[in-house]
């Protein structure tokens, strides 16, 4: 099979130094897009709930903004020694 040959031809500069990609221009409009009229509509909607529903939601979007914290057992026998266990 014959390689192709990939290079520009005379007089094609190629792409201009600093030009986007499509794919990141489509996840900038994305993100654009999410904190703005997305995070007002995720606003309304969280406004309609009540008790346990606003509960869930709330600590599931509190997530992506701040960390969970892992969980430690300490486990502690007659000898006054510590064993600490990490769940991963």
């Amino acid at each position: 099979m014959e390689k192709k040959d990939t290079r520009f031809k005379p007089g094609n500069p190629g792409k201009k130094k600093g030009t986007l990609n499509e794919k990141t221009k489509f996840w900038n409009e994305l993100k654009d897009f999410v904190t703005s009229e997305g995070a007002q509509r995720f606003r309304d909607e969280l406004d309609k709930l009540e008790g346990k529903e606003y509960i869930k939601a709330y600590a599931m979007i509190l997530e992506f903004f701040a960390p969970k914290l892992q969980k430690i057992d300490a486990k502690v026998s007659e000898s006054k020694s510590v064993t600490i266990v990490e769940d991963k």
